[in-house]
């Protein structure tokens, strides 16, 4: 019988075969007979981007060239129906049968590409030279992986460099119509191979002959290419849930195509065996040198062990290499076969060759041999430098010797070539791990290694009689052979785990240093702003505005006047967004180009009272304050403005301006006292204006004050002012000067300190600080690089609707209140936008509610600006599509201040300038948003679907002008119920949606991961140079969508060997205050994004794409796999894996901190552990993923050991940090049961040795989070400055930050280790909702009963029998080396619940017990979910299949659970009788007895009235008789003193984790437990074990909660002030419902 994996290269083996004989049977048709073949060719479709000819106002010369070069010679396009000219798309859509809508979308895309390309020539250009060069350029970039998959295979390539335009087009229309399949980009260029070949012998013949006519289909390429490979993808996807090798993902389909006879390689499995070797090598040097403390030739031939323990390991990998390819066998080519076989049999013969000859070096006295092994194992060393250096040889060398030798070093894959950097980069991360490696091994070797020899020694040679008190029969005739390793256990898997510590420190200082450089921290407050806006100002005309003279001066004074077009944008945005009140936009914005006023009055404010406050002395420097200078000047020239406004034609006041310029700029010549009366009368005529004055008297009035402001040459020219009072005011209200002086008059200091938002400030502070930056200089719109954004969406929230704004709680808290009190500041400021109050806009919600949703249609558009004001502050689609949309806005900004510089002598009218700009925004940038479930949620019965589908229709009629389109499924059923899928992309014209494209499918193209196949079928719908990927809950801001173009201009810099393929890109988590949990959740995230992430990229050259919101280059990717990959399981996080592929094919990935992207991220502490559990679940199964063992294999040492630290090493170290733990206190639960630890404590002083404590010490900094808060740390130093970055630490601890680290660690050591051992990895949905509120007990229990209460208690056990029975000099040796421990087992147990709000609120606390009990004895079968009863969640949590090996690793495992048992047991006074003094195996056996007593009482308790149900009474009377004969035999051996009541307690402790291991054990062995009939059994013991653990854990909650006080500290612990005096009030309401409170008063009298 054949295996699964031979089936399933036969069935592909299938696929492949009837592709090739389709196009054999092409190649063999008739000779050409002309004929006429109706084709429905769409000749004027609905435009998607491209204007029609007779309205295009930008670049209509380069689209027209654009699509000249696609026309087709005459003699081609004779069959074709064509009422225009035919193009390339026309000859294909008629010869492969390509879809219409596939044709129309690929042309367009194909003519954008050329016609950006084409912007960026120079406007003299030779035509044809240039066009060419530019055909070539767009051509060779989608052509590239084709090319060089054509020479990795040998196989040439069809066409010749001046056709590369067909078959461009051609690839593009196979790309566009291969749905799932451009997953899979060798096989794509496979077919587009094959066609290649067909579509050669096209071009060359005359005329054209329909290839495809006899099915004359619309979907003829698809059914007959596309459709059966995709049937072989879906075929096996469904078997995804087994082992990674029973099942063909997408990987292993697309490396069929990786050889000639399109046979599949795979590799699969990870292996760290270099960086492990290293370590292992050096542990054991060091070793050796402690042991002997000599180095002479004896030392060195201890040493020279390092040569066979090297090989030995090399021969393990070998093995491990040959475990891992059982099952692909079949698919494996031979060149790979032979490549492992050599390798195992090399390795093999060298480790026992040189064992044998280190055995006789050792043996011999003289030194022949030992010459002669170090001879042997130089050539070694210098063999494989050797072949390192062929690791720069390409894959395509087609030198027989250097392919052997690269084929015997590290194998030859398509992919993997070219994994090395720079000279310049190989030194700079070269040297920071020499660094951090001489640091790691000085530390290990003095402060472990060498004390614990010391140690070791003495405990080898202890050998007191009856120190142990038990049998023993490892260690007590073995040296302690037990004692020594549990001793050593600790220290070298902190050896192993430390190197993260060091990396940790070395990093933060070192990424630190190298963020200052880059010039964060320039601008750390807005104080910093203010003082230096002038120069932020030059800054910005700098880096972000684009200028076309040629003259400096004259560019200077261009770039100038434009800057506050810029920033009043931003500050308008600002307002709309309700960050600014309207003063502070006053305030806050620049005035107009020309005007006396120079700069923004929060530069002004209070400047002028302070002048009139410090005297003369402030006068006489003011040159040194230019803000108050400014002040004062404006203030003068406003009064003149002010007399020009009401004598506009008198000829006089040019003079007198001039004349106060020159006195302003001379103080000498301007008397304080001058200037302090002029500002005296200033104030007075304002004072005037504001009461009832006099016509008269106010032009009296301002005609002295402008005779004391000018010279006496003028003074008897002024003329006296009489206007009347109504005109005066007219005049006042017309002019903004008015308004601005009365403010620079009145300001005080304070008004300067705006915006007093936090998050305005913040935007403000990143964006003053980014222009600083180094950044590229910033192109024209039309020369720019054009771009898409492409955001996934799935069923989440589009825009809150009323009822989810007012929805109440538990609490009785809406959503919209809890808003409110989050940010009150933007509420009120909202209400002051809508000019409303909030008793208005409530009772208008009301209204509403009762009315229906608001909805765009709504006569008042105030419940429509709340449902966006709320949702635009949660994690919602609307906030991340108005978010991207600022890029289209800042496009149109910029190309608008541009067209006023196309014709210096021609002003352009404003109208035509916003359509030129609106049409060159087209063609820059594309948002596609990919709501898979769109045409679905549009038809669906429920309320809440077609509410969303409205949402997104909203959107679409708000931003479809503006480049916005939605990409969809539509399903639909034909025939015999047969669904057919449709990709569709849909736009809003004329206010109605309209399909632009519709495209079908081989088929439902959900069978990988859900996200990156919601990407995939919407790619094709994308355009441009770059693709910036956007999750729905993230945000952008205009200030920063400013600075995308220069972005851009990243993938032409110079960073590294390797061209740019991903531009990383900063994030800014903006759901950092909304509690606790949410700040430390984004300052560990902040750090990430930037410090971590910056180091990655420089100097270690290993940052990959960990998520959004970076860019990529669109048509590297698209042709080589996409932009994440979506094979079920191994691809669970897949955002990453787009940075392995990029990097495997020679891609470069750089990170840019100048521009960031608003992040949401989970808020609530289940929200968090489930994110967790999921990138963890996900690093697990990276770790047996193909990418990463080929990185591990082609990356050099320094960059691979980055590679390992930075990403799986973390989760790997995480794990071995609480396996430390286990050891840890394992090992002194021997010592102290044995008796051995306190016999050795009078030899050796083993408890407190230097090694092991320090070991622990590390231990301890891992898990409290310590060194977690140190990227932290640096971070805030380094952007906000020492002082704030040391009181923000003090805060984090203060709010417990190390409790939720440390349980942090333990969910990520869980989820890590669990997928490892068993596989299965699996997508956990954590919602974005927004709102914090209270978890009951029993869904806490159910996600942490097992990653954290079982360990919990398991520790807690371990604690209390080493204090019991360990020795101890005194109660503070004991305190200090259990009380990291202690701390771990606390934090696992309750943190839970002290994260969790509510949680020791009296009335939440007596609702968790009642929903416990009710969980725990809840009967029922049918109907009844995980949630409501124990039995059907346990049930749940047993359903994985297990292998044998699983299995046998679970129970070897769960041995560590008899070790208590066994050593307990010896402790007992019972057994203090000569009888049984020294009978330890009898001893042993009672105990079982009595365990399987005491189990088979609690099963005969355990049965209850659904299994006996015509029992009742019999099993009642028996269960009763028992409890009553159990009590008396009990109570009789306590009084006659056969066994005490500490026996009792003993033996308790005993039998729990025995009971535990057995439950662990039988669930391992569950097909077993069933066929014997004991599952129901094991089941009943589960019970009793999770009721112990609910009891306990609710047993301290219920007496906190007693306290008030504690209830009241938690949630100002948890939450920001003002929603903590909400969430009370609330609370206080809510207390006076009768059910509630009825409910709690009769349990507390209970």
């Amino acid at each position: 019988m054949e295996s699964k994996e031979v089936k399933a290269y036969n069935d592909w083996m299938l696929v492949l075969q009837h592709i090739w004989q389709h196009s054999k049977q092409k190649e063999k048709t008739s000779p050409f007979r002309p004929r006429k073949v109706k084709v429905n060719i769409r000749r004027e479709p609905l435009n998607n981007i491209l204007p029609p000819k007779d309205k295009r106002r930008v670049m209509k010369i380069e689209v027209e060239r654009a699509m000249k070069m696609l026309e087709l010679q005459s003699n081609k396009a004779n069959n074709l129906p064509s009422e225009n000219p035919p193009n390339i798309f026309d000859m294909l859509k008629f010869v492969f049968q390509f879809q219409n809508d596939n044709v129309e979308n690929q042309k367009e895309h194909l003519i954008l590409l050329l016609a950006n390309s084409l912007s960026k020539l120079p406007p003299n250009y030779k035509e044809n030279e240039k066009e060419d060069q530019i055909k070539k350029e767009v051509s060779n970039k989608i052509l590239k992986n084709y090319e060089n998959w054509c020479s990795y295979i040998g196989k040439q390539r069809v066409y010749k460099d001046d056709e590369k335009l067909y078959y461009t087009a051609l690839y593009l229309c196979i790309w566009g119509e291969a749905a799932n399949v451009r997953l899979l980009p060798e096989c794509i260029c496979y077919l587009f191979h094959t066609l290649s070949e067909q579509l050669e012998k096209e071009i060359k013949k005359p005329a054209l002959s329909d290839i495809g006519a006899e099915s004359c289909q619309n979907s003829g390429f698809l059914d007959k290419y596309i459709v059966p490979i995709y049937e072989a993808l879906e075929k096996q996807a469904v078997r995804h849930g087994k082992a990674h090798s029973k099942w063909g993902n997408y990987d292993d389909f697309n490396e069929f195509f990786w050889s000639k006879s399109c046979f599949k390689l795979l590799e699969n499995g990870h292996h760290e065996n270099l960086k492990l070797s290293l370590l292992f090598s050096n542990a054991k040097a060091l070793t050796i040198i402690a042991f002997t403390m000599n180095f002479n030739r004896n030392t060195l031939k201890y040493l020279l062990s390092l040569g066979p323990t090297y090989f030995a390991m090399k021969f393990i990998e070998s093995l491990c290499d040959i475990r891992m390819m059982m099952g692909f066998y079949v698919l494996l080519q031979h060149h790979d076969a032979a490549r492992i076989v050599t390798l195992l049999c090399f390795y093999g013969g060298c480790t026992g060759g040189i064992a044998y000859l280190y055995w006789k070096t050792c043996l011999e006295t003289t030194t022949t041999n030992f010459y002669l092994m170090l001879w042997v194992l130089g050539a070694y060393a210098v063999i494989k430098v050797i072949l390192s250096l062929f690791q720069r040889l390409s894959s395509t060398n087609t030198n027989r010797l250097a392919v052997f030798m690269k084929w015997i070093h590290r194998g030859n894959l398509y992919v993997g070539d070219g994994l090395y950097e720079s000279f310049q980069d190989y030194i700079k991360y070269s040297l920071f791990w020499i660094l951090l490696l001489a640091f790691k091994f000085s530390f290990s070797f003095y402060f472990q290694i060498l004390p614990l020899a010391k140690a070791s020694k003495a405990i080898y040679s202890f050998a007191e009689k009856d120190a142990y008190q038990w049998q023993d029969i490892i260690s007590e005739r073995h040296h302690n052979a037990l004692a020594l390793l549990f001793l050593w256990a600790p220290v070298v898997l902190i050896y192993l785990l430390d190197i993260e510590i060091w990396y940790i420190v070395l990093s933060s200082i070192i990424g630190g240093f190298s963020g200052y450089c880059d010039g964060l921290g320039k601008i750390l407050s807005l104080d910093m702003l203010r003082c230096h806006f002038s120069l932020f100002h030059k800054k910005f005309v700098q880096k972000l505005i684009y200028a076309k003279q040629s003259d400096s001066a004259k560019k200077q004074t261009y770039e100038t006047c434009k800057f506050p077009e810029f920033w009043n944008k931003i500050i308008e945005h600002m307002r709309e967004e309700d960050y600014l009140t309207n003063r502070e936009k006053e305030f806050l914005t620049m005035p107009a180009v020309g005007s006396s006023a120079e700069w923004p009055l929060f530069l002004l404010a209070g400047k002028v009272s302070l002048l009139l406050k410090d005297g003369n002395a402030a006068w006489v420097n003011i040159k040194r304050d230019p803000f108050m200078f400014s002040a004062v000047r404006e203030v003068c020239y406003s009064i003149l403005t002010l007399a020009e406004c009401i004598e506009p034609n008198h000829m006089l006041f040019k003079g007198i301006s001039e004349e106060v310029e020159i006195k302003l700029n001379d103080p000498k010549t301007f008397s304080f006292e001058d200037l302090k009366s002029i500002l005296q009368k200033v104030k007075g005529i304002l004072r005037d204006l504001d009461n009832t004055f006099s016509a008269n008297q106010f032009g009296h009035n301002l005609q002295d004050l402008i005779k004391l402001m000018c010279g006496d040459t003028h003074k008897k020219s002024i003329p006296l002012f009489e206007v009347e009072r109504e005109d005066l005011l007219t005049v006042l209200c017309e002019n903004d000067f008015f308004r601005r002086l009365k403010h620079l008059l009145n300001s005080k200091e304070s008004d300067a300190f705006i915006p007093r938002n936090r998050e305005a400030q913040r935007r403000l502070q990143f964006f003053a600080n980014s222009v600083f930056m180094k950044m590229p200089q910033t192109p024209s719109v039309e020369d720019m690089k054009s771009f898409s954004v492409l955001t996934p969406y799935d069923r989440e929230a589009v825009i809150y609707s009323l009822e989810n704004l007012q929805q109440e709680n538990e609490d009785g808290i809406t959503i919209l209140f809890y808003l409110q009190k989050i940010f009150p500041d933007e509420w009120d400021n909202l209400l002051e936008r809508l000019d409303t109050t909030e008793k208005e806009i409530t009772a208008l919600l009301k209204e509403d509610l009762e009315n229906g949703n608001a909805t765009e249609e709504d006569s008042n558009k105030k419940a429509l600006n709340v449902r966006l004001w709320a949702s635009y502050r949660g994690q919602t689609l609307a906030r991340t599509v108005r978010g991207m949309m600022y890029y289209r806005m800042a496009l149109e900004l910029q190309a608008f201040t541009e067209a006023t510089d196309v014709n210096e002598k021609q002003e352009i009218a404003v109208h035509k300038k916003q359509e030129i700009a609106e049409q060159l925004a087209d063609f820059k940038f594309t948002y596609v948003l990919s709501c898979q479930n769109y045409w679905e949620q549009k038809e669906s019965p429920y309320m809440e679907e077609q509410a969303k589908a409205r949402d997104i229709q909203y959107l679409l009629k708000t931003y479809s002008h503006k480049g916005l389109r939605v990409a969809c499924i539509e399903e639909n059923i034909q025939g015999s119920k047969k669904k057919l899928y449709y990709s569709n992309l849909i736009k809003m014209s004329e206010g109605e949606e309209k399909v632009v494209y519709s495209i079908k499918l081989p088929g439902n193209p959900m069978i990988g991961e859900g996200k990156p196949e919601n990407q995939n079928h919407a790619i094709i719908f994308t355009r441009g140079d770059a693709l910036q990927t956007i999750d729905m809950n993230q945000d952008n801001y205009f200030e920063e969508a400013l600075k995308m173009r220069n972005l851009l201009e990243e993938f032409n810099g110079n960073h590294g060997l390797n061209d740019v393929t991903i531009l990383g890109v900063r994030e800014h988590i903006f759901t950092g205050s909304v509690s606790s949990l949410a700040s430390f959740m984004s300052n560990q995230e902040a750090s990430f994004v930037t410090l971590g992430k910056r180091f990655l990229a420089r100097p270690l050259k290993v940052r990959m794409h960990y998520g959004h919101p970076d860019i990529f280059d669109r048509l590297f990717h698209l042709t080589r796999g996409g932009v994440s990959k979506a094979s079920k399981t191994i691809n669970i996080n897949e955002d990453v894996f787009a940075g392995f592929n990029s990097t495997l094919r020679k891609g470069n990935i750089t990170h840019h901190e100048y521009i960031q992207v608003g992040k949401g991220r989970d808020v609530g502490l289940n929200q968090i552990s489930l994110s967790e559990a999921k990138i963890s679940g996900g690093n697990g199964e990276q770790l047996l993923s193909r990418d990463v063992y080929r990185l591990g294999q082609w990356f050099d040492f320094f960059r691979m050991l980055s590679f390992y630290v930075t990403s799986l090493g973390y989760y790997a170290c995480t794990l071995m940090t609480v396996v430390v733990v286990y050891i840890f206190l394992y090992g002194k639960a021997y010592l102290a049961l044995s008796g051995l630890g306190k016999a050795l404590s009078s030899h050796a002083d083993i408890d407190d040795s230097r090694a092991l404590q320090t070991a622990l010490d590390a231990q301890f900094l891992i898990q409290i989070g310590i060194l977690t808060a140190v990227p932290i740390l640096a971070f805030f130093i380094l952007e906000q400055g020492l002082v704030q970055a040391i009181i923000h630490f003090i805060v984090m601890q203060l709010q417990l930050c190390s409790v939720f680290f440390t349980f942090s660690l333990g969910t990520r050591a869980h989820y890590f280790g669990r997928t490892v051992l068993q596989g299965g990895a699996k997508y956990m949905h954590t919602g974005r909702d927004f709102m914090v509120k209270h978890i009951n007990f029993t869904e806490n229990y159910r996600l942490y009963s097992r990653s954290h209460f079982a360990r919990a208690f398991e520790i807690i056990m371990l604690l209390l029998v080493i204090k019991a029975y360990g020795y101890h000099n005194s109660t503070t040796s004991y305190s200090l080396f259990s009380l990291f421990v202690w701390f771990l087992a606390i934090s696992w147990l309750f943190a839970p619940f002290i994260f969790n709000p509510s949680g020791f609120e009296w009335q939440k606390t007596v609702e968790d017990i009642d929903d416990c009990r009710k969980w725990l004895f809840y009967e029922r079968d049918i109907g009844i979910g995980e949630k409501n009863s124990w039995k059907k969640w346990w049930d749940k949590e047993q359903e994985h299949d297990t292998s044998i090996a699983e299995s046998i690793v679970k129970t070897l495992l769960s041995l560590r659970f008899f070790l208590v048992q066994y050593g307990l047991v010896y402790h007992l006074h019972i057994i203090q009788t000569p009888k049984l003094e020294h009978a330890y195996p009898l001893v042993y056996a009672y105990s079982w007895l009595v365990f399987l007593g005491v189990i088979l009482i609690f099963l005969a308790f355990s049965y209850g009235p659904k299994i006996s149900i015509h029992y009742q009474m019999l099993l009642r009377l028996i269960q009763g008789t028992l409890f009553i004969v159990l009590t008396i035999i009990l109570g009789l051996c306590l009084a006659f003193k056969i066994f005490s009541l500490s026996d009792l307690c003993v033996s308790a402790l005993a039998f729990i984790p025995t009971g535990w291991g057995l439950l662990v054990i039988a669930k391992a062995w569950k097909p077993l437990m069933k066929k014997l009939h004991l599952w129901k059994g094991v089941r009943s013991i589960a019970w009793y074990y999770d009721m112990a653990m609910c009891m306990l854990i609710l047993l301290p909650i219920t007496i906190l909660s007693w306290f008030p006080f504690v209830s009241t500290f938690q949630t100002r612990l948890l939450f920001n002030q003002a929603f903590s005096r909400g969430l009370e009030i609330s609370l206080i309401l809510s207390g006076n419902r009768p059910d509630k409170s009825e409910k709690a008063l009769a349990y507390k009298d209970n």
